[in-house]
């Protein structure tokens, strides 16, 4: 398992082939030292990430034979699974790691977060459903400025910039929100209802 925290995005030699190239370079030196330390047991070899630019970079090292990647909203998954795990039992073993995870797990939920509503991830599933989005592509809200459309607000396919706050349902990513439009959007809740309009997604503001 390789890891490579680069906050600002994977890179290494300042160009996609280099960090390609660099990635398939340590899978293979993963394979020989597995082969000749662990013949006995089979092999599986990853390589995490917490930022990759999405689109060709992601897609060219996706495709690296015999090695998964874990970046983006993968990594951001695992790690969030991590802390429950964490969060299961409360002894401190001595693992700096294992204890940040105990120590964000029991933090309380912030009373006043933006919300999205089971009804509006159920329309937002519906909508992804009759849709095949490329890797790292999701529905993510919008607001004026940069939503031209009708009304005040809008849901946009867009690819994911880093840092978005991700909304899911049944195991798949449903909505995607900027962070700094997630905390300008505090106490607000977002839904799909009935309106003197008809059915559609609502955003109310508190």
């Amino acid at each position: 398992c390789g890891v490579s925290t680069h906050l600002t995005g994977l890179r290494h030699g300042g160009t996609n082939h280099s960090t390609i190239e660099f990635v398939n370079e340590k899978r293979r030196a993963y394979q020989v030292y597995a082969e000749a330390s662990f013949a006995d047991f089979s092999h599986r070899f990853m390589f995490w990430s917490p930022v990759v630019e999405s689109g060709y970079l992601e897609n060219r090292l996706t495709e690296i034979d015999g090695l998964k990647l874990v970046a983006n909203s993968d990594y951001k998954k695992a790690v969030n699974e991590l802390t429950e795990k964490a969060n299961d039992d409360k002894r401190d073993i001595d693992n700096p790691a294992v204890r940040l995870l105990q120590i964000l797990g029991s933090l309380p939920l912030h009373s006043t977060m933006f919300q999205v509503t089971d009804t509006a991830k159920d329309e937002l599933k519906n909508i992804l459903d009759s849709r095949s989005l490329l890797p790292g592509r999701y529905l993510k809200l919008s607001v004026k400025p940069e939503w031209t459309g009708p009304g005040d607000f809008g849901v946009v396919i867009e690819d994911e910039k880093g840092g978005e706050v991700f909304f899911e349902h049944e195991g798949t990513v449903v909505l995607a929100v900027d962070p700094g439009l997630a905390e300008n959007l505090e106490n607000s809740v977002f839904d799909f209802k009935d309106t003197p309009q008809g059915a559609g997604f609502t955003l109310d503001v508190y």
